[in-house]
């Protein structure tokens, strides 16, 4: 077979292109530290590089999801754990307040002392965390959760029966919870979101007296005229923290403190625990620090169940950044070994392209030096 000079040529020089280019993109792999440089150098590989992308990408949203629900469980942790104290204090001055033989004195200055966590209990239930949130106002983060509410009266009997009675704009007594001790005129006792019009008689059960919209039933003391009510919301925002599972970063005011009771419960005893002896009735007294009592043992149970969960969740959280590290090395590792370049094979590989080109060259040259002169004895 002939083989003509410009076939020759054309061959080996298509041939050293094809080599020096191979020995080009091995360069650049190296330079790179890349195995792939476009997708077309391997499709099926690009795509799963792309799905790895996003599950990287997912996954550390996931990441600092978990950190911002840590870091508001944190503040809610510790604020809790004052709101714990602060508790732990109130038991002790409803200890000392359940004497029924305090003179004036030791009443005044269990009062102040009562005022003085009732500042500080209603302070922390407002708390906010580093952005200005409030932390146990449920989804209405921008809203402070527990307001004073002028509208509302606590009222309370000669034998010490307290309730709340919602003064609305139309003039009418709203009854927001059942309470035996105010009876209708027909004498049954009035139950929830019963209203009483202006000037409608009501009657105590405690006494027998009549009274109207105009004032207090008779015989019974006004210990309270901005009762403490609950405006926060009712649900939790939750956040994602995998891909299955959803997490609240707080918890509900409304749950801990009964929607307000307790504020209320506290504001009446130290109302009533500033009443001298000579105005006051020793029942109203006890009433007043019993219905203390009882609200903190509820607040106290709720705060500690609040506690507990707060607890149980930062521990999960902790496993669940521990697995997404873990998700996110197994992901870098995959994602290596798509795209990047295996340097010993890559220089293996160049050592031999360029052993290869450089074999081709002396070939090239020695062949196309030939004429047929060389082969004329």
């Amino acid at each position: 077979m002939r083989i003509s000079t410009n076939s020759f040529f054309e061959a080996s020089s298509s041939r050293l292109t094809e080599l020096q280019s191979k020995i080009s993109a091995t360069s650049d792999q190296i330079s790179s530290g890349r195995r792939m440089l476009n997708p077309s150098d391997d499709p099926v590989a690009a795509a799963q590089i792309i799905g790895v992308q996003q599950s990287q990408s997912i996954n550390t949203q996931f990441s600092k999801n978990i950190t911002s629900i840590q870091n508001n469980l944190g503040v809610v942790d510790t604020t809790l754990a004052d709101i714990v104290n602060n508790l732990q204090g109130i038991h002790d001055q409803v200890i000392s307040a359940g004497n029924g033989t305090l003179a004036d004195g030791d009443k005044a200055a269990i009062a102040l002392n009562l005022q003085g966590f009732y500042d500080q209990l209603l302070s922390l239930s407002n708390s906010t965390d580093t952005s200005g949130n409030y932390i146990f106002g449920g989804q209405k983060t921008d809203t402070a959760p527990f307001v004073k509410n002028a509208a509302q009266v606590i009222i309370a009997t000669v034998n010490g029966q307290l309730g709340a009675y919602q003064v609305s704009a139309g003039g009418s007594f709203t009854v927001p919870a059942s309470n035996a001790t105010w009876l209708d005129a027909t004498g049954a006792p009035l139950a929830a979101g019963s209203v009483l019009l202006a000037g409608e008689t009501f009657y105590s059960a405690g006494t027998g007296a009549p009274a109207t919209y105009a004032n207090a039933p008779a015989g019974a003391a006004i210990l309270e005229t901005e009762a403490i009510e609950y405006k926060g919301g009712t649900t939790q925002s939750k956040i994602q923290v995998n891909n299955s599972r959803q997490m609240a970063a707080s918890v509900l005011g409304s749950d801990m403190f009964s929607n307000g009771d307790v504020f209320n419960k506290l504001q009446a005893a130290i109302t009533a625990l500033k009443m001298p002896n000579s105005t006051n009735p020793i029942s109203l007294q006890i009433s007043a620090v019993s219905d203390l009592s009882s609200s903190f043992t509820t607040t106290f149970a709720a705060v500690s169940i609040a506690q507990s969960s707060v607890g149980t969740r930062l521990t999960s959280l902790d496993g669940l950044m521990a697995a997404n590290g873990n998700l996110g090395l197994q992901l870098t590792k995959t994602l290596s070994g798509l795209q990047d370049t295996d340097y010993n094979q890559a220089v293996s590989d160049l050592t031999r392209q360029q052993f290869i080109l450089q074999a081709a060259q002396k070939t090239f040259a020695q062949i196309g030096k030939s004429s047929l002169f060389d082969f004329i004895a």
